[in-house]
């Protein structure tokens, strides 16, 4: 006479089977998890570097340095607009225009923070490493400056640079 159904090892296999396959299916989803961390944490600090980039586009453009000066601190640098020309449609000229005092855009990287006239610039999930820097150097008449931000996040740190250079212009007589 034959007996339908499973034996008690049968039954054992199937469930240490079974263990298996759960197992290696949570190592993957796991794998899978901590990947999928790793790549939002990159896209995060891409973005976050887009958007400084901008910033700092931005604050130059606004303020149309002429020339700069040094700080009393190191990674630090203050661009300078002391004049610009203006275009004067009522007399069809364009008119020199000298700032006194002159305008000043301040940039200063120390202390794991990056300020801006003196204005911390806010980066989310991040910290700004010690390890960044500002630099500058000079040959005749143009100013190469370099922003060099490390931002440390969970998982990964990552490096971001600006670099940028301006012809130094004095005031026309």
């Amino acid at each position: 006479m034959r007996k339908h159904g499973m034996t008690m090892i049968e039954l054992l296999g199937a469930i240490v089977l079974f263990g298996i396959i759960l197992s290696l299916s949570a190592v993957m989803i796991s794998v899978i998890t901590n990947a999928n961390a790793k790549v939002i944490e990159q896209s995060r600090a891409s973005t976050e570097s887009t958007l400084l980039t901008a910033k700092i586009d931005r604050e130059l453009r606004d303020l149309g340095p002429t020339n700069y000066q040094t700080c009393l601190v190191s990674n630090c640098i203050v661009f300078i607009k002391a004049f610009e020309y203006v275009p004067n449609l009522d007399s069809g000229t364009i008119d020199l225009v000298v700032y006194d005092p002159v305008q000043t855009l301040r940039f200063e990287v120390s202390n794991g923070k990056l300020l801006i006239n003196d204005i911390e610039y806010s980066i989310q999930h991040f910290t700004i490493s010690p390890l960044s820097s500002l630099n500058y150097t000079i040959q005749g008449t143009t100013l190469t400056y370099s922003i060099t931000l490390i931002l440390t996040g969970e998982h990964n740190d990552y490096t971001f640079r600006y670099d940028k250079t301006l012809v130094l212009e004095t005031i026309p007589t």
